[in-house]
Order: C-alpha cells, then sequence, then structure tokens
C-alpha cells in the first residue's frame, strides 16, 4: 500500500462531499417543481377594469407565453393596456371577508355575533 500525500487526501475529501451536495440538490423537492411565474393581463376601462392572470412554470419562452396570454386576452376582450409577470410575492392580497355584519355592527360584542339580544 503507498501512503496518500495531504493534497490527494482533500482532493477525495472535496469529491466525496461535492458528491453528497449534487445528491441533496437532485433529491430535493425544489430541484423538480420550479418556482410559479403569474402572467397578468389588464384592461383598464373609465368605471372598471377587466383582469386576467395565468400561472407558468416555462421559464425558458416567458416572452411566448406572454404574446400567447396577451393574444387570447385581445381576443376575448380587447387590447389590453398593460401585461405584466408577476412572482407569488407580488401578487395582490385577497380581500378578507367579514362575517358577523362587518365594520357598522363593531363594538356590540360577541352576545350579536352569536345572536344574542341587543338593547
Amino acid at each position: 500500500m503507498t501512503k496518500k500525500k495531504p493534497l490527494e487526501k482533500a482532493m477525495e475529501a472535496k469529491k466525496v462531499s461535492q458528491t453528497k451536495n449534487v445528491k441533496k440538490l437532485t433529491t430535493s423537492d425544489d430541484a423538480y417543481s420550479p418556482e410559479k411565474r403569474f402572467i397578468e393581463v389588464r384592461k383598464k376601462r373609465p368605471k372598471s377594469e377587466t383582469v386576467m392572470m395565468k400561472a407558468t412554470t416555462d421559464w425558458s419562452n416567458l416572452k411566448d407565453e406572454t404574446s400567447k396570454a396577451k393574444e387570447r386576452f385581445t381576443k376575448a376582450i380587447g387590447q389590453p393596456t398593460s401585461v405584466r409577470v408577476l412572482e407569488k410575492k407580488d401578487l395582490p392580497q385577497q380581500r378578507k371577508r367579514m362575517y358577523g355584519g362587518g365594520r357598522a355592527m363593531r363594538g356590540y360584542g360577541k352576545a350579536y355575533m352569536k345572536g344574542g339580544r341587543i338593547k
């Protein structure tokens, strides 16, 4: 048996750690489920607006996807005023629905919410 030089030992250790890192990357969930992007197409009107959202995971052809969405929107509704590509964090937050009467009924407490009597 021949003795290994310190540099050879270090290289073998580095190879082993690299192999472990590659295995971690290829077996992780993120490697196979890419982040979604959302294509938002809008048409503003004086009193309202029409919005179409389309989710896509195709990063390589993002421009093609946006042009397809724009064509589909144009065919159904009309010429859009803006087209944006958004990430999950950039999506508008959904408005929370208020149960139990909303703002006008505040201040009556739990009795009102559960069908209690109001004086």
